[in-house]
């Protein structure tokens, strides 16, 4: 491979010949690439969508020239258009805050500056490392682009979620009046409707929806512009005054300064907030995905009350069985992200004085949170409610061979009677139909029109 000769502080080092990154990103990567993980394409357009804010407001407050300023910024958006995402490749977990996430980018964007200035990589020369970066931290730059691709990334979840939502309606006004037998810790109860069901599915997601929508609407507040402690002391207010408005302009969002920037620099509590409210929809998808588990179970000795769509066909002894792979993954991914929620959490909680050190794995982790609970939603939407069949026959025979058709007789006869008719029938062993003729409650004729599935009005 072609190579060129970089110096830093620790020495020199081949760089690839025709790399858009220096000497510092490929130390990063050969010293520490520990996980493997490699760094959202979405922080990287995020960050390159900052760098050009700065450049522009560095040349509004006369700081830098027009032609390292065009020069940048055409870099920028070629970042920002998709270009150079191989050339990003420390990894994502680091040290110092994504100290070296902020290096790769600054000597990717002088480097391709530069050659778009008629220069040669590895040089530095006509667009340096400090112009990139200047009156930059990665303590106020990439937290503000962490807060961009999640605010971009979380659209997209919440779309898909309301795609979910609007499935499970559709499943509650279509099997509105179909009776299924209620459960009780795995016990038979009373009967509920699959309208009643849904329409709860429904509700929990909602919930989920309107709680990581405020959440989200929390990352607006960003510290861009305040240096690496949160108090700007190299750069004038005209830089600072700018920064935002250029920020607003290319994202098309109102972001703004905090009332006590130090704070905002200091803790990473928005962050944590929104990996809970990940973690409770996941909690939430996770219940529902095991519900629907449940209610597929048999078919000849389980629940057998809805049948899954087949996507697959299972080997051996079990080729006649039907397939619960969709909300089993659904269960596994929830699984992950709860455990990577404690993660975050532990990761914001061990933040020492001005800096948090350990931002890189909280950022990375709330973008595996989005991206998989995304993914899980669209799953269980497309391969599960969408094909879901009501087993309406079986859920029929289940109410009629439990105690809970004793809702039928609650027309015609009171509360306590009915807990008394239950309590013989455990006694005796015998149905409710021979319990109710033996307490003469009715006759055999009446009972026979009121002990029916079409009798039971669930509200």
């Amino acid at each position: 491979m072609l190579s060129r000769i970089e110096k830093d502080e620790l020495g020199e080092m081949k760089v690839p010949l025709y790399a858009y990154y220096g000497i510092r990103s490929l130390r990063n990567k050969e010293n520490f690439a520990v996980t493997k993980m490699n760094i959202y394409k979405q922080i990287i357009k995020s960050l390159a969508i900052v760098k050009k804010a700065c450049a522009l407001s560095n040349y509004d407050a006369g700081y830098l020239t027009e032609e390292k300023t065009k020069a940048i910024a055409a870099a920028c958006d070629e970042v920002i258009n998709g270009r150079f995402y191989n050339q990003f490749i420390t990894d994502a977990v680091q040290g110092g805050s994504c100290t070296a996430f902020n290096i790769n980018m600054n000597e990717v964007l002088s480097n391709r500056a530069t050659e778009i200035m008629g220069g040669e990589l590895g040089k530095y020369d006509l667009v340096t490392l400090e112009d990139v970066n200047l009156f930059q931290s990665s303590n106020d730059v990439v937290p503000t682009a962490a807060k961009h691709s999640m605010i971009v990334i979380g659209k997209g979840l919440i779309v898909e979620a309301k795609k979910l939502l609007k499935s499970l309606q559709d499943k509650s006004k279509k099997y509105n009046k179909v009776i299924k037998l209620g459960r009780n810790r795995l016990q038979d109860s009373l009967p509920i409707s699959f309208g009643q069901l849904f329409d709860s599915m429904a509700s929990t997601i909602t919930r989920d929806i309107n709680r990581i929508n405020d959440s989200i609407e929390k990352l607006y507040t960003v510290n861009l512009g305040t240096g690496p402690i949160g108090v700007s002391y190299y750069s004038d207010d005209k830089y600072v005054d700018s920064i935002l408005k250029r920020f607003n302009e290319f994202t098309g969002m109102e972001f703004a300064h905090p009332k006590n920037t130090i704070d905002e620099s200091r803790n990473l509590d928005e962050f944590v907030e929104l990996g809970n409210t990940l973690k409770l929809m996941a909690i939430n998808l996770s219940k529902t995905a095991t519900d629907i588990r449940l209610m597929a179970s048999g078919p000849n000795c389980g629940f057998n009350e809805i049948k899954l769509p087949v996507y697959e066909r299972l080997d051996g002894l079990n080729c006649a069985q039907t397939s619960q792979s969709v909300p089993e993954i659904v269960n596994q991914v929830c699984f992950l992200i709860i455990g990577k929620e404690t993660s975050i959490t532990l990761a914001a909680e061990h933040g020492e004085m001005e800096v948090n050190a350990f931002a890189s794995i909280v950022y990375s982790l709330i973008f595996d949170c989005l991206e998989y609970l995304r993914r899980a939603l669209r799953l269980l939407r497309e391969y599960c409610i969408e094909g879901m069949i009501i087993n309406e026959e079986a859920c029929k025979k289940s109410i009629m061979e439990s105690d809970g058709i004793i809702v039928a007789l609650l027309k015609k006869v009171d509360y306590q009677t009915c807990i008394d008719i239950l309590e013989e029938k455990v006694k005796t062993g015998k149905s409710i139909k021979e319990v109710c003729l033996d307490m003469k409650i009715m006759s055999e004729e009446k009972l026979d029109k009121l002990l029916t599935v079409e009798n039971i009005k669930v509200k």
